[in-house]
């Protein structure tokens, strides 16, 4: 008890995303989740999962895991099927701003350092897509492009992921599809 009340104690001394989750366990005595942090020293994102620990009524103790975002790394940088514009996008609502928390395909350094505030001008595809509105819509990205934009946003973790492909690549072979039904309707 003596370690965990000292342990306890560094972690909660610092302003971080695991001294917020273990004050909230030890106020609500419940399972808690944090939102996702960005570590400098690290090079690395993750997010805490703490659990309190009883014996009879007294809490004992408070189990943390730590989750990295390798898995959400591998799985955004994974192209197949989005031909040369594709992306995926995973962003995060940390206060009053959309946060990009994993490389994105045209910024690799993107992560916590690429955020929207919610409300501007700038973003609103990604503005309306962490908002939960509207499952899919054409609009102009970050980089100035018309784009097929589809997300699905995950409450439980605070994320959203966005899959967005430039509309002249979308729409490229049904273009082509109907040019030749023009020409061979010509021939004919």
């Amino acid at each position: 008890v003596k370690d965990f009340a000292s342990l306890y104690g560094t972690a909660t001394y610092t302003e971080s995303e695991l001294s917020n989750v273990l004050a909230r366990v030890k106020v609500t005595q419940e399972s808690e989740m944090s939102n996702l942090q960005y570590y400098p020293q690290a090079k690395k994102v993750a997010c805490f999962v703490a659990t309190p620990i009883f014996e009879g009524p007294d809490l004992k103790g408070i189990v943390v895991v730590e989750i990295g975002n390798q898995g959400i790394n591998e799985f955004v940088q994974d192209y197949t099927g989005l031909g040369e514009t594709g992306e995926t996008i995973v962003v995060s609502k940390i206060g009053y701003k959309a946060v990009f928390i994993s490389p994105i395909r045209f910024d690799p350094e993107a992560v916590f350092k690429r955020k929207i505030q919610i409300g501007s001008n700038e973003g609103l595809d990604i503005q309306k897509a962490i908002k939960a509105e509207k499952i899919t819509d054409i609009t102009i990205d970050y980089r100035g492009q018309e784009v097929l934009v589809v997300w699905r946003y995950l409450p439980a973790f605070s994320l959203c992921i966005i899959v967005k492909m430039a509309t002249k690549e979308v729409f490229a072979s049904a273009k082509r599809l109907r040019n030749n039904l023009l020409r061979i309707s010509f021939v004919l």
